[in-house]
């Protein structure tokens, strides 16, 4: 993914940059960056920094008076184009419309499919509804947006698909069965996707955070006060997830997971056998 700072806002802005943004030398005009999920935390950081970076961006969210406040912020920092768009992702007729609105954009460059959430209830007992909602947004969604925009990328050969998945989809989790497997299936599709797409000029990233500070678990109180386990694993700030995964889509690696203890965990449990991983999240199960 190329860094892009546009030449207007260099020059008016010179005094103020970072050291990182100075680093973003302006080589070709950017495009859009679609970002769903948007209105706060991970995904409302993606935004931010890809309108840093120079380009339009579209976010989506389902809370009209967040993501408009928050569209309205990134613009008034960055002076690029925001636009916020207000959509289900889990209602059919309304991702169509959504998809009709991304590809008006013209040229796609950077696409981050973040939108996502949970629910307190079982699936065992639970409502079927919960888990089918979940099944349209974490994964038909990601399906019908990249292949809209995936065709294009190839023609122009240059693009950057980033799938916001989360680490525990490694593990089996009792009592979020359907979370972690819709987010197992974006595992392998973003990968499978990688490996397809690299000889074409397009990076595709599979993100694996850990525990991330957003309002994700807010249907959940008990969890944000949830201490991490080991000083291994602190909760993380979504800025220095999405900063993380920018700097591993730069280096085109197609899995990102943030943190140094994330990587540590990740690698342990990939170690061990499945017989003993199953028995240690049951047992933290009860």
């Amino acid at each position: 993914m190329k860094k892009v700072t546009p030449k207007k806002r260099q020059s008016a802005r010179k005094s103020h940059q970072s050291p990182e943004r100075q680093s973003l030398q302006p080589s070709t005009q950017p495009g859009w960056a679609v970002v769903t999920g948007a209105t706060s935390g991970i995904g409302r950081h993606y935004a931010l920094a890809l309108a840093r970076r120079g380009y339009a961006v579209l976010m989506t969210g389902r809370r009209r008076k967040e993501l408009e406040a928050a569209s309205r912020a990134i613009a008034a920092e960055t002076g690029m184009p925001v636009e916020p768009w207000v959509v289900d992702l889990a209602d059919a007729a309304a991702r169509s419309t959504f998809l009709d609105r991304v590809m008006q954009c013209g040229r796609i460059d950077v696409v981050v499919a973040n939108a996502g959430f949970g629910y307190a209830e079982p699936f065992v007992g639970g409502p079927l509804q919960s888990a089918r909602n979940m099944i349209a947004v974490h994964v038909i969604s990601v399906v019908e947006l990249f292949h809209r925009v995936i065709p294009a990328m190839v023609q122009r050969r240059c693009g950057a698909l980033v799938v916001v998945s989360s680490l525990a989809s490694r593990l089996p989790v009792p009592g979020s069965e359907n979370y972690v497997a819709t987010k197992s299936y974006l595992n392998s599709f973003s990968e499978s996707l990688a490996v397809g797409l690299k000889p074409l000029g397009i990076t595709v990233q599979t993100l694996l955070p850990g525990f991330t500070r957003t309002d994700f678990h807010r249907y959940d109180p008990a969890f944000q006060t949830r201490q991490p386990a080991s000083h291994l694993l602190p909760w993380m700030k979504p800025e220095d997830v999405v900063r993380a995964s920018l700097r591993a889509l730069d280096r085109k690696r197609p899995v990102c997971i943030p943190g140094l203890g994330n990587r540590i965990l990740a690698q342990a449990f990939a170690l061990l056998p499945r017989a003993l991983v199953r028995a240690i999240m049951r047992q933290r199960a009860h």
